[in-house]
């Protein structure tokens, strides 16, 4: 015992200095999270490699972009920029699930969106006869125009251009000057709606593809011009000999007395919107009372579901200046002229994309 005392400090230290490495062996420290230090470790190297791994692809983007990185709003009807974006912006596969479901939805409602307008154009490519004969084409085309022009005109709600006794055009529904009643197969007549009238050669099937909406577009006009009516009340200042009935029949229904077509066939809409519709640009004469005319704005722009869109791209009114001799008599209103500029979109080329598409 006596040996070992002078040596006792130093067996003491050692054994606590092995009971400490031996701790240190056995008992590892951890985070709040259960990790160890190597745990720890591993997980901050890893990232470091994916944060060396996003600045070598963002180097390399902004280097294949010229130095502009991803900028602006991702289109997701553009195949281009939705490879771009699932390809060199998108470093994990989680996003996957989430976009594909977002671009499905967004397919899904553009191709119903789609399918509605482009329903609504099928009329204005209606064929006015399936055949590819041009004599059976025009006289088929001429005989339905010829019937259309020929309702307006019983409706009093077409003026012809025949002059009437201060050269003026006749009013709707009055007598033509022939005793046969007015041709609607003649030039005058038809030149008056910009309809087409046989000449030295007969329309060939390209001439169809532009007769033919021209002619449906006047056919919706004269729908909806027919199923607008003003009313006027009577004026007790100016009397009239004229029944009542025959006041709501003269001149309460607006007149077309005549429609230009815009020259250089479909208007390019643009903004993107022309890769979807064209525009049939077109210019209308309405003649009548004041309550009529603002009828007829009011009917062209309310439309069906079934029917193509029109837009009213502006209008001017005024006071008929020149009227036929006995034109005004008993007429308890005002004539009043509308010019009316519309816009008729045609989005029968917007077939509906297949899923995934564009």
């Amino acid at each position: 015992m006596e040996k070992i005392k002078p040596h006792l400090y130093w067996i003491i230290t050692g054994a606590i200095l092995l009971a400490v490495i031996i701790c240190f062996v056995v008992l590892v420290p951890t985070d709040e999270t259960g990790r160890t230090a190597q745990d720890v470790k591993t997980d901050l190297d890893n990232q470091a490699i994916k944060y060396q791994q996003v600045r070598d692809r963002s180097y390399i983007l902004t280097k294949s972009l010229g130095d502009r990185g991803p900028v602006g709003v991702f289109d997701p009807e553009d195949e281009k920029q939705r490879k771009e974006l699932t390809t060199k912006f998108l470093i994990t596969d989680r996003w996957k699930p989430v976009l594909n479901n977002q671009v499905a939805s967004y397919d899904e409602q553009l191709a119903k969106i789609k399918g509605y307008l482009s329903g609504r154009s099928i009329i204005l490519h209606k064929p006015v006869k399936e055949t590819s004969s041009r004599l059976e084409w025009y006289n088929e085309y001429e005989a339905q125009t010829a019937e259309l022009l020929a309702q307006l005109y019983a409706k009093k709600a077409l003026i012809l251009p025949e002059p009437s006794g201060s050269g003026a055009a006749a009013p709707a529904g009055a007598a033509a000057p022939t005793v046969s009643g007015p041709d609607f197969k003649n030039h005058p007549v038809r030149e008056l709606v910009g309809l087409h009238t046989r000449g030295a050669e007969l329309p060939g099937e390209k001439d169809w593809e532009e007769l033919t909406p021209r002619f449906r577009v006047l056919s919706a006009l004269a729908a909806r011009l027919l199923s607008a009516q003003g009313a006027t009340a009577a004026n007790p200042v100016i009397p009239t000999t004229m029944p009542a009935a025959a006041q709501v029949a003269t001149g309460l229904v607006p007149a077309l007395s005549k429609l230009e077509w815009a020259s250089g066939g479909p208007v390019k809409l643009g903004a993107g919107v022309d890769q979807y519709a064209d525009g049939i640009r077109f210019t209308i004469t309405l003649q009548g009372a004041l309550p009529a005319l603002l009828a007829a704005n009011a009917a062209l722009e309310q439309v069906g579901d079934d029917q193509p869109m029109v837009v009213v791209l502006g209008g001017t009114i005024s006071r008929r200046e020149s009227f036929a001799i006995g034109e005004r008599k008993d007429v308890p209103y005002e004539r009043a002229e509308m010019k009316i500029e519309l816009l008729m979109l045609d989005f029968s080329k917007s077939a509906a994309p297949a899923q995934g598409s564009p």
